[in-house]
């Protein structure tokens, strides 16, 4: 036994190593080998049956071609798209999907998929004898390799079929798009685009043939160079690509026509135009800079490259202080920006190699040392608000971890932190049960400014917990917020139970609450909010569930159009494994006796109230305002109010009042 099990551990290894003796591989993610090859970073959505290939530089994972294949609630039929990508030394996957083809094509089929090994295609699936198709095939690799998927035919009879190639040495993904017309008689008009979700923190940019999309806080850049075409940045997140004539193509019967594009993942903007340069066999140098203070090299500075009025590119700095990059040879300004130090701006020559620091002078800093009232650590959220002609700091953007906007969590009330000179009201808390402590402080440039208090507990809450029953992250896909933050906040603000309740799929925080060693201050488990239409009545969260990892929505159930049906469905899923049930944000006079929402009575969706455990009631603040009539289609209306007239006719629904952050 102690043999077979050695022999399988090998066979695994051996697999794994693949790309390290052959530079490129291709595999079809498995219970097996997931947890080895799936890609980091805060918008990974790799789940087993997806397609990963990798070489020495870049690794890439395809969507399943499959119609149930949705990245999150709001990243949906993504089969066949490119949903992860990563430069191999800093797996920091920030993109949530690339969708080649722009959606024109659905890809919900294995049928026609292939890999390909140095140009020999092999079918990606097999066959039962009854014709069922089964999606797999043995971990391949060579100099290149390539994985196919062909769409389904659209309502014109085209065809689309997508390759993605990776090859050894190249650090970019080959797509070339095949579009076909089946039809014997009519012309088919396409149009030539790809579509993009990179949300909030990215800017988007195209320069010199380059469409790219960048976003520097979260060390991340992706670029699309076509061959062929121009890049033109489309409305919303279209990317439509221009040729000498137009942005369409015709296809007479039978023809067909090949697009080809590289995709190009970075760690920022200024390598990815370094990188792009290099694949255009332009003449680039390579460029180090780092940044430094009084104190030392500094992390997380922000440089800007222009040349003249046109941005060339940004990067953040390592915990070296350093950025590196290839650029072209010229003229350039390079401007360094770092929180509380004097913003720097100087002439950048790039005729050879370039190794320089920039030196700012110093910042100061909050060195805090917040204690309970025994002298222990303790949690807290420590908020900033400037006095006088001081301004709020602003420490990172509200999507981040730590340090957001003009707040520091601090899991254990022992931190240092940079900040502004100036003049700071500060404010420490750690939830309503404990007193706020407030105290001015000034901050000089270049030195500690200490912050100490003890938090003491003076509300007794004996018998009760502080909870919040509903809360998102990036998970969710409609904000792009760190999980690992969110709990960070969540233990901060003395919540002592909170489920994991991310949209459209059942997650946990389990791993975050590891890293922050923070089990016992938080108690949860994992849940989900299963999100349907119509809004807002059919959202629906519950816990605990079985979450599966690596599955399609953590294993959890999918929406129905029907009310009724979706929450008759997750009441029971899990063998109906008794759970809490809460109706989320509703609007109940719909739910009660208007379904449609046209102002007249229909019986609603009435019977969702018997599953009901508990139902959202906020805002509380409305209690005191009684509506003289009621609200017109559309509005939720006083939703405490309705909750009360539930009650007055027997349904012993327990209101609660959540974050819905």
């Amino acid at each position: 036994m102690k043999t077979v099990s050695r022999l399988i551990a090998f066979i695994i290894i051996t697999i794994n190593a693949l790309h390290t003796a052959n530079a490129a591989d291709v595999q079809i993610l498995t219970q097996r080998n997931i947890s080895q090859l799936v890609p980091g970073g805060k918008e990974v959505d790799a789940i087993i049956g997806d397609v990963i290939l990798r070489n020495d530089i870049v690794s890439v994972v395809i969507a399943a071609p499959s119609p149930l294949r949705n990245a999150n609630l709001t990243t949906r039929t993504v089969g066949g798209c490119i949903i992860d990508l990563v430069r191999n030394d800093s797996q920091n996957d920030q993109l949530t999907c690339l969708f080649i083809n722009a959606l024109a094509h659905e890809f919900h089929s294995w049928e026609g998929a292939s890999v390909s090994v140095d140009e020999a295609a092999i079918p990606a699936y097999s066959k039962t004898r009854g014709g069922t198709l089964v999606p797999g095939f043995v971990p391949k690799s060579g100099e290149s390799v390539s994985f196919t998927v062909v769409s389904n035919p659209n309502d014109d009879n085209t065809i689309a079929s997508i390759t993605y190639s990776l090859t050894d040495g190249r650090p970019f993904v080959d797509v070339v798009v095949s579009l076909t017309n089946q039809h014997k008689t009519n012309v088919a008009t396409l149009n030539i685009a790809d579509s993009i979700r990179a949300d909030r923190t990215f800017i988007f940019g195209v320069h010199d043939g380059l469409y790219w999309a960048s976003d520097d806080w979260f060390k991340y850049a992706v670029g699309i160079l076509p061959t062929g075409s121009v890049p033109v940045r489309g409305s919303g997140n279209v990317i439509t690509y221009q040729t000498s004539d137009s942005s369409k193509i015709k296809l007479g019967p039978d023809e067909t026509v090949m697009t080809h594009r590289r995709v190009v993942p970075a760690d920022n903007l200024l390598q990815l135009k370094g990188i792009t340069a290099g694949i255009q066999e332009a003449t680039t140098h390579p460029v180090k800079i780092q940044t430094l203070d009084a104190a030392g090299p500094t992390s997380h500075a922000k440089v800007t490259i222009e040349q003249g009025d046109n941005l060339i590119g940004t990067a953040r700095t390592d915990e070296k202080g350093v950025v590196a990059f290839q650029a072209e040879p010229g003229s350039y300004s390079v401007t360094v920006q770092k929180i509380g130090r004097t913003t720097i701006t100087q002439e950048l020559v790039i005729e050879s190699d370039v190794d320089i620091d920039l030196i700012q002078d110093g910042c100061g800093y909050v060195v805090a040392n917040i204690t309970d009232s025994k002298g222990n650590p303790i949690p807290c959220k420590v908020s900033f608000y400037g006095l006088g002609e001081t301004v709020d700091p602003l420490f990172g953007p509200p999507h981040g971890e730590v340090a957001v906007g003009n707040v520091h969590y601090s899991i254990n009330g022992q931190f240092r932190q940079e900040i502004p000179s100036g003049t700071y009201q500060v404010l420490i808390s750690h939830g309503p049960e404990y007193d706020l402590i407030t105290k001015p402080i000034t901050v000089e440039r270049g030195k500690d400014t200490e912050i100490t208090g003890k938090l003491i507990r003076s509300v007794d809450t004996s018998g009760w917990i502080s909870a919040d029953l509903h809360s998102h992250a990036s998970p969710s896909g409609d904000n792009v917020s760190s999980q690992f933050g969110r709990v960070l906040s969540l233990i901060s603000e003395h919540i002592e139970f909170a489920p994991c309740t991310e949209h459209q799929r059942i997650d946990t925080y389990d791993a975050h609450l590891a890293r922050l060693q923070a089990a016992h201050l938080l108690a949860t488990c994992p849940g989900m909010e299963l999100t349907g239409q119509p809004l807002p009545i059919n959202h629906q969260n519950t816990f605990p569930l079985q979450f599966k990892p690596y599955r399609q929505d953590g294993g959890g159930p999918v929406i129905d159009e029907n009310p009724i049906t979706q929450i008759v469905r997750l009441a029971g899923w899990d063998n109906n494994a008794k759970k809490l049930m809460q109706g989320n944000h509703p609007k109940l006079m719909r739910i009660y006796q208007d379904g449609d929402d046209d102002g007249n009575s229909d019986g609603g969706f009435r019977a969702m109230l018997d599953y009901m455990d508990v139902i959202e009631i906020h805002p509380p603040q409305s209690i005191f305002q009684v509506p003289a009539e009621l609200a017109p289609p559309g509005d939720r209306g006083n939703v405490i109010f309705q909750w009360m007239q539930l009650l007055n006719i027997g349904y012993r629904i327990p209101g609660v009042v959540n974050s819905d952050a």
